[in-house]
């Protein structure tokens, strides 16, 4: 094992241990298990872990590990979430959770906490009940784009490390797009779980198609496979449909390649993912059974009248057509007008609407540009034969774009956040003839889509931070910054304070 598959096979330990954290969670609500107790044996769970990592990967794996963690946990400590969503129930959830509710018997104080699966927010509860950082979505947020990272690079760059070739400056930038979707930049300081379900959903999709038991060995592989179905159905209920239509589709891969011993074990792998899954969400699956008669809560429940007029009665084609060509909107658009626009065209509102939720072209303002541009490119330089990379490539782009095609609302970008890496993997498994220059032409274009996500957000939370000084030394009496101080914590005057500015 390379010193890169070392780090990478560290950071999917991870994610393994997370996965394991959600089932003692779950097992001790059923228990009436005491939070405290709780913590403490989540706290021995994940010190046990320790010197099992460090036989397995190596102290210099371990440290990159325990760097990310510390990076991440040193900017949820600074950084405040300005999403609606986050401030909403993201992090009051999370809260809920830390200050003992029980997820499975008891009521959250909102219909959200109650309907949506707790996945996420459990995770959030240990960190702030280890720390209490003002942020702690960026923990989850920075551990699993770190983790796809490395797997990204760890996958393009394997023949050329064995080899031993040196890496080109290049892989690591298509790395590092493929881990920085736009939804997901977006969404990195925040609590909310799209760019999360993406960034999921791309590693499994990764390992289950590509199968990297050579590098990771196959018990990791398989135990990672498992854990990241469970943490990505755990984090928002859409994520059912995306694990079928991802499992279906590496079955039919491997049927189509007639490694029929693999669909077997892909299609156990999926079965024990599923029944850990639906323990795992008792809350809100099975309660949402007995409450309600349906599994799934109503879109109409949770979609509401967001969705811009003109399109409400369009095709599923039409919605398609507004995902990847509309004008990127704000969050304040639904009752403006839905546009398509030319590509490579933009408005200073566009690129001021590219943050944590924008309600119409939501893949940012050049991304229509980016798809032309690549289409342009893969017409002229036909590819030729490919390697079993490439194809493996080609494969999870398709799945990727299959999901988004077939989901029922794929006009909101952060619904279907797996578009924008589909679009970067479909590229590179089919641009092996395209010459290095007009290569590095597309990334561009791809990372400066990007970076006017990076930039809003970083510019937002600037503009926060100087808001939440400023209250804090008005020194109000009463309301609702007030209140949080009643409760002694500062994440909950961080939460009080957005929601009092969003008006709720």
């Amino acid at each position: 094992m390379t010193g890169l598959a070392r780090i990478t096979g560290a950071h999917l330990a991870l994610m393994i241990l997370a996965a394991a954290l959600l089932v003692l969670g779950t097992s001790s609500d059923l228990l009436r298990i005491p939070y405290g107790a709780q913590l403490l044996a989540a706290a021995g769970l994940g010190l046990a872990a320790l010197p099992l990592l460090l036989h397995r990967f190596g102290a210099v794996a371990l440290a990159a590990l325990a760097g990310g963690l510390l990076l991440f946990g040193l900017i949820a400590l600074v950084s405040v979430d300005v999403s609606h969503d986050g401030m909403r129930y993201h992090l009051p959830a999370a809260l809920e959770i830390r200050e003992g509710r029980n997820v499975i018997f008891d009521q959250g104080s909102s219909l959200w906490s109650n309907i949506y699966p707790s996945g996420s927010w459990r995770l959030m509860a240990y960190a702030l009940a280890a720390f209490e950082p003002i942020n702690p979505g960026v923990i989850l947020n920075g551990l699993a784009v770190t983790s796809l990272f490395l797997l990204a690079l760890t996958l393009l760059s394997e023949d050329r490390l064995q080899a031993g070739r040196a890496l080109p400056r290049e892989i690591p930038i298509q790395a590092a797009l493929i881990a920085c979707s736009p939804v997901m930049v977006g969404q990195f300081l925040s609590g909310m779980v799209d760019g999360l379900v993406c960034t999921l959903f791309l590693m499994l999709a990764l390992l289950l198609i590509r199968r990297p038991h050579h590098l990771f060995g196959p018990r990791l592989t398989t135990l990672a496979i498992v854990a990241l179905a469970v943490l990505l159905g755990s984090v928002k209920s859409s994520s059912l449909f995306f694990l079928t239509v991802l499992f279906c589709g590496a079955l039919a891969c491997e049927l189509a390649r007639s490694e029929r011993r693999q669909a077997r074990a892909t299609l156990v792998t999926g079965l024990v993912a599923a029944a850990l899954v639906l323990f795992v969400n008792i809350r809100p699956y099975a309660t949402h059974v007995l409450e309600y008669g349906t599994l799934l809560p109503d879109s109409g429940m949770i979609l509401g009248n967001l969705m811009p007029k003109n399109i409400e009665n369009g095709s599923h084609l039409s919605d398609l057509a507004h995902l990847v060509f509309g004008v990127t909107g704000p969050i304040s658009c639904c009752d403006l007008p839905a546009q398509l626009k030319i590509p490579f065209t933009f408005t200073w509102q566009e690129l001021d609407s590219a943050d944590t939720d924008p309600r119409t072209g939501g893949f940012g303002p050049f991304f229509s540009g980016a798809l032309v541009l690549a289409a342009v490119l893969l017409a002229i330089y036909r590819p030729g034969p490919l390697s079993r990379l490439q194809k493996d490539l080609l494969v999870v782009a398709a799945i990727c774009t299959a999901a988004v095609v077939l989901f029922p609302e794929p006009w909101w970008a952060r619904l279907v956040p797996m578009l924008a890496p589909a679009l970067l993997l479909l590229f590179l498994a089919l641009s092996g003839r395209v010459p290095a220059a007009l290569r590095a032409v597309f990334l561009g274009v791809c990372a400066l889509n990007t970076a006017v996500f990076a930039a809003n957000a970083a510019l937002t939370e600037v503009w926060m931070h100087r808001q939440l000084r400023s209250e804090l030394a008005a020194g109000e009496a009463d309301g609702p910054l007030a209140e949080a101080r009643a409760r002694s914590s500062r994440y909950d005057a961080a939460v009080r304070h957005v929601l009092q500015r969003m008006g709720d």
